[in-house]
């Protein structure tokens, strides 16, 4: 079990960086959070870090259905969702468990 002091030091840089993250998220536009621009992976990932094969899930590219696209309404609310949910867990949350507890793998539904 780390020291004290450690532990300390290590919850404040995490809270720090939280705080930091939520902060640029906040100060961005919607467009600059929706945007595809930079975020396509490059195609060749450098020495010693050879492209993926297969999915994670065993599932091959062709078996696996596509969801549907999400509005930038969606985006939005799923956003504060994300953001309410933290603030809220004082000791942080896995992306695993954001994703359960607000139930994001699941089908998009869209308002039309």
């Amino acid at each position: 079990m780390p020291n004290p002091a450690l532990r300390s030091a290590l919850q404040d840089l995490a809270s720090r960086f939280a705080d930091s993250v939520l902060a640029a998220v906040r100060g961005a536009s919607l467009d600059e959070l929706v945007s595809d621009e930079g975020s396509r992976a490059p195609r060749h990932r450098g020495p010693g870090r050879p492209p993926s094969r297969t999915p994670t899930n065993g599932a091959s590219r062709s078996a696996r259905k596509a969801l549907p696209r999400r509005t930038a309404e969606d985006v939005a609310q799923a956003l504060a969702s994300v953001v309410e949910l933290v603030k809220g867990t004082p000791d942080g949350l896995r992306s695993e468990q954001i994703r359960v507890a607000l139930k994001l793998d699941g089908p998009v539904t869209t308002s039309v």
